[in-house]
């Protein structure tokens, strides 16, 4: 595979996936009692394009969605600070996308 045509999958595959924030929120249904729309902070990505994150923010609190090159977002894990969510990310090794 080029290095072109890799790049374009990486980003049709980005492209689907923000496809699903709304006016730069994410909304998520069935995983608490209410409905809930995250605020999105920032995008990471690995270089292969094989793995997505997300970081959001609803009411002070902080999550992080995970998608891969199959998935649609899904929640990761959630953080009561910005710095242990960014800190996550680090571990992951991914690079901001947005």
């Amino acid at each position: 595979m080029t290095d072109t045509l890799h790049k374009e999958q990486q980003a049709d595959r980005l492209k689907t996936l923000m496809g699903h924030v709304k006016d730069g929120h994410i909304p998520i249904e069935g995983l608490f009692p209410e409905k809930r729309q995250y605020k999105v902070l920032a995008v990471f990505g690995d270089d292969a394009g094989k793995m997505f994150m997300l970081i959001g923010e609803h009411k002070g609190a902080f999550a992080i969605f995970e998608a891969s090159q199959y998935n649609e977002w899904s929640f990761h894990s959630g953080h009561s600070s910005l710095e242990g969510a960014l800190n996550e990310m680090r571990d992951f090794r991914l690079k901001r996308i947005s």
